[in-house]
């Protein structure tokens, strides 16, 4: 028995429901990329800045993160560059699509740790609300000090 075919994604989806869709389209042309060897690309651009990222964590700025690193580089590419690349959009749009995904493993952890969690319990509050409190305060004399600057004549 024969599977009926099914309709385009593209053809289902209305034009503003997926931002990405005229890109797509666009990839599909004979000289163009196809929209795997776009992701592939994508993610490449995006590990190879992960990767220098840890490279320069590793060998000059050993007490900053190479990820952090790596955005920070990223980052400065792109503000050089003036936009970003339609591969990296893509592979960028697919794990924000996802991204509710990378909670699991946190969520199992609480699980897995409940009796240290429960035992812990208002030293971990004590410490979150003081952390908030640390983080508004900081956020409020920053955004006063810039205030100033801006209303200065």
């Amino acid at each position: 028995m024969r599977m009926p075919k099914m309709p385009s994604l593209f053809a289902i989806l209305p034009e503003t429901s997926y931002p990405l869709r005229s890109q797509l389209l666009t990839l599909r042309k004979p000289n163009s990329l196809s929209y795997t060897e776009a992701m592939i690309q994508g993610l490449v651009q995006l590990f190879l800045f992960q990767a220098l990222g840890e490279l320069l964590s590793k060998f000059a700025l050993p007490f900053i993160p190479g990820p952090v690193l790596g955005l920070v580089l990223l980052l400065a590419f792109l503000a050089l560059r003036g936009h970003v690349p339609a591969s990296m959009d893509m592979v960028g749009s697919g794990i924000l699509q996802h991204l509710g995904l990378l909670f699991i493993p946190a969520s199992v952890g609480v699980v897995l740790y409940l009796p240290i969690l429960q035992a812990n319990a208002w030293a971990i509050t004590a410490a979150l609300v003081l952390s908030v409190l640390a983080t508004v305060a900081v956020t409020a004399l920053v955004l006063k000090l810039f205030a100033k600057k801006d209303s200065a004549p």
